[in-house]
């Protein structure tokens, strides 16, 4: 297990007592929590701050510690603790860095470029790793705790480049005992169809295929597993849809967007574990149906919310989604299973749905690796004729 080198920690906090900053955010997640949620974004309130400061004053005292020069440069620290992410920073900023996981305080791994690596980046110890993980959770009003174990949230203020997703699981779900989180990051700036051929994301002869399905095919399916780019190719697809055209994108976060005139986007709201209020993808895609749209999209299938997909394409819109498989093939045909499993439909009558997606893309490793075009059904399965990759590669 890695130790890390702790090297933002010794910059930092070389003149800070670690004994101050503990008491005082241990203060203010446990007792003055809403006071976090009031801060308005990228910026700290000087009602706030005034609180801070005479809470840290406190503690200076108590310390035997009176210089004003070192109550500055703890206040300094602790507004870079709020509104950034302590030791997990310098990560967030690496624009190569896709996805950030912190499994325990000493060991946070990264993909760069597509590749995992172990960092060097840790905490102070445990109990630092807990109250960073809670503090994290508060200042984005969420709740961690035994009743709601695991919360998933969207970050747009902290950093300028980029959208930050959370996954949070609290140490009760995991078997170190230690909670879990999960940062993907998505570039701020849109990346459009001709950035990504330079990325070597795609071949122009791709692009020009894709340009082409985003006006034109009744249905796109983007496929692969994790971590792969089906964001970032269904963002870039977005501009080329006609500007006279009306969409609804529905997705647990806000991972998708552009300034298309007339698209609506929204986005998932948990109940937080302590109340009722919630607005899954279900609910959110079922409502998309009473609107008048052209194009209805949704972000990661993986439930009840393909029962308003499978509606939807029946009532003639243009119909995009995105999933996870192994292949093109695998990953429509696992769509064809949510959609049974959401409407009880027979399997001939899912096929029957999902032969009007035509187009399905299969990504690995941040490249397009196959795309097939879905030409009918024949009862018990999908007909598909391979455009890019596959068997396409060998005519």
């Amino acid at each position: 297990m890695g130790k890390g080198k702790n090297t933002y920690h010794e910059k930092q906090q070389k003149s800070i007592d670690k004994e101050i900053l503990s008491r005082v955010v241990d203060y203010f997640i446990n007792q003055q929590g809403y006071l976090l949620m009031q801060m308005n974004a990228n910026r700290l309130d000087e009602g706030l701050r005034n609180v801070i400061k005479n809470k840290a004053e406190a503690e200076f005292q108590r310390l035997g510690i009176c210089q004003e020069n070192e109550l500055e440069a703890y206040l300094d620290v602790f507004e870079k603790y709020i509104w950034g992410y302590y030791y997990l920073d310098s990560l967030i900023r690496d624009k190569d860095i896709s996805d950030i996981k912190c499994y325990e305080y000493n060991r946070i791994t990264a993909k760069r470029n597509g590749e995992l690596e172990l960092t060097d980046v840790s905490f102070a110890d445990e109990e630092d790793y807990r109250r960073f993980v809670q503090m994290v959770v508060t200042k984005n009003e969420k709740n961690l705790s035994a009743v709601n174990a695991k919360v998933v949230f969207t970050d747009v203020y902290s950093d300028a480049d980029f959208i930050l997703r959370f996954n949070v699981m609290s140490g009760w779900l995991q078997t170190s005992s230690m909670p879990f989180i999960h940062i993907r990051k998505d570039p701020k700036k849109k990346l459009y169809l001709d950035d990504l051929v330079k990325l070597g994301f795609m071949t122009q002869e791709q692009r020009k295929y894709l340009a082409g399905a985003a006006k034109t095919a009744k249905g796109i399916y983007v496929t692969g597993k994790g971590s792969v780019g089906k964001t970032r190719l269904t963002n870039a697809l977005l501009e080329e849809i006609p500007k006279k055209k009306s969409g609804l994108v529905v997705a647990e976060s806000d991972e998708l967007f552009s300034e298309h005139p007339h698209f609506l986007f929204q986005h998932t709201i948990e109940n937080n574990g302590e109340g009722k209020v919630s607005y899954d993808l279900k609910t959110l895609a079922t409502n998309g149906l009473l609107i008048d749209l052209d194009y209805f999209i949704i972000s990661e299938i993986k439930g009840d919310e393909a029962a308003a997909f499978s509606l939807a394409s029946y009532t003639g819109h243009t119909c995009w989604a995105t999933g996870h498989g192994a292949s093109a093939r695998d990953g429509i045909e696992k769509l064809a299973d949510y959609i049974q499993r959401a409407t009880g439909d027979s399997v001939e009558k899912c096929y029957k749905v999902l032969s009007k997606m035509e187009v399905v893309v299969y990504l690995e490793d941040f490249r397009i690796k196959e795309i097939v075009e879905v030409k009918g059904f024949d009862k018990d399965h999908l007909v598909f004729q391979d455009i890019f990759g596959g068997a396409a590669e060998w005519k």
